[in-house]
């Protein structure tokens, strides 16, 4: 709380002096360098005095130095689009809308690629608290536009510039995995090995991220000024191993088949199978068969017990209806031949 609370003092009464001033590129010419001349004066030496000094030698005449052309200012450099974008931009920064100020004055520099328009993207990222990309951009606009700023818009640059480095840390991350994405606040800032990011003070999340691997995740408390200057965060990825447990308890005997082929005979079975769906099916003598669709998810053990259950009956056998109406037929065949025989003819005594 206390280095909060000093940030805060310090950033509204430090030497911000680049910001203190309207915080608008230039309006005005950079005054054009002067330079100075001198005349020779012939002495007289005391000595000689009533004497006829000897005429002086010469000076030959001096090229007059050329004026150094004046700068215009962005109200007369800038045109079409980019001067309407600059305008804008002012009306916005000075409603306090310093969001909408930045994307126009960034608009400005896209069409322009005017250096000093950096200094008002500057100030608007300032007045959001966004102080790594105000040190970024104020090197940019020292470095950029040097031969297009005054002395004293130059002095107050590098002042803000020291004083805003103090409200930021140089961040560094590793990892045992390479290619990670690096994340801060939800803001990606790269891959690992990432190498030296300014990142502004306060408490921050840092996320390391990558595909088959569980994400790495950490709370950074970045103080900054003289005592951090720098930090480094070391993220160690564990590989997400695509695999699951299967076990099954069966009540009676069984062949057990995984995904059409058999992996177990008995009433126990444990193992461990890749992630996704299995077909699982489970047979036994005189036992209606069992069949699922089974889903293995990473890292989780799955426990079935399965009761396999009786076959129904059928009734009589169709072998049983073949041989029994063979039986039957004959039966009634002679049946008949008894019943609707002809009556034999009696003989009848010889007489005589």
């Amino acid at each position: 709380m206390k280095l909060r609370t000093s940030t805060a003092v310090l950033l509204s009464t430090s030497a911000l002096v680049l910001f203190a001033q309207p915080a608008f590129a230039q309006d005005k010419p950079a005054k054009p360098s002067q330079t100075k001349t001198s005349t020779d004066k012939t002495k007289v030496d005391k000595s000689a005095k009533g004497k006829q000094a000897p005429a002086p030698d010469a000076v030959p005449a001096q090229a007059p130095v050329p004026a150094i052309p004046a700068v215009k200012p962005l109200s007369e450099s800038l045109t079409g689009d980019a001067l309407t974008d600059n305008n804008n931009g002012k009306l916005l920064f000075a409603d306090r809308d310093f969001a909408g100020a930045r994307v126009k004055f960034q608009n400005a520099y896209d069409k322009s690629k005017d250096p000093r328009l950096l200094y008002s993207i500057a100030a608007c990222e300032k007045e959001l608290r966004h102080y790594s990309r105000v040190v970024d951009l104020l090197k940019q606009y020292l470095t950029d536009g040097k031969e297009l700023i005054r002395d004293e818009e130059k002095a107050g640059a590098e002042e803000t510039l020291r004083t805003v480095e103090g409200f930021t840390v140089e961040l560094k991350v590793s990892s045992n995995v390479d290619g990670a994405e690096v994340l801060l606040d939800d803001e990606s800032l790269g891959v690992t090995p990432l190498k030296m990011t300014r990142i502004d003070i306060g408490t921050r999340k840092l996320r390391v991220q990558k595909t088959d691997f569980k994400p790495f995740a950490k709370t950074l408390e970045v103080a900054g000024g003289s005592s951090q200057r720098e930090l480094a965060a070391n993220a160690t990825l564990e590989q997400i191993i695509h695999e699951g447990k299967l076990v099954l308890r069966i009540d009676q005997e069984s062949t057990v088949a995984l995904d059409g082929k058999v992996v177990a005979v008995g009433k126990f079975f444990s193992a461990t199978l890749p992630s996704g769906g299995h077909l699982l099916r489970i047979t036994a003598e005189g036992l209606r068969p069992y069949q699922s669709d089974v889903a293995i998810q990473d890292g989780q053990d799955r426990s079935l017990d399965i009761t396999l259950e009786k076959e129904p009956s059928r009734g009589i056998p169709a072998w049983a209806w073949v041989v029994g109406g063979a039986v039957v037929a004959t039966g009634a065949g002679v049946g008949a031949y008894f019943l609707f025989k002809p009556e034999d003819k009696q003989l009848q005594a010889p007489t005589g």
